[in-house]
């Protein structure tokens, strides 16, 4: 009788009873690459800009501009 006693009482238990939580995954990024290009009414790249010059938004929300870096291109 105590054999058939115990599986029954952890079949009650409310561990047993309670479903199991769907799995659920999350992905975090923490640093984007934007490639823009900077250039004045006559289409002339703008040299020397720093971080500061520019406004960056994702999802409508302000977001932190870590570094700018000017990389030099043939523009004719």
């Amino acid at each position: 009788m105590t054999a058939l006693f115990v599986p029954l009482w952890l079949a009650l238990s409310p561990q047993a009873a309670r479903p199991e939580e769907p799995y659920q995954e999350r992905i975090a990024v923490e640093r984007v690459v934007v490639n823009a290009h900077a250039v004045d009414n006559s289409g002339s790249p703008i040299e020397g800009l720093t971080a500061s010059d520019f406004r960056l938004r994702v999802d409508g929300r302000p977001a932190a501009l870590e570094s700018v870096e000017w990389v030099g291109t043939d523009w004719t």
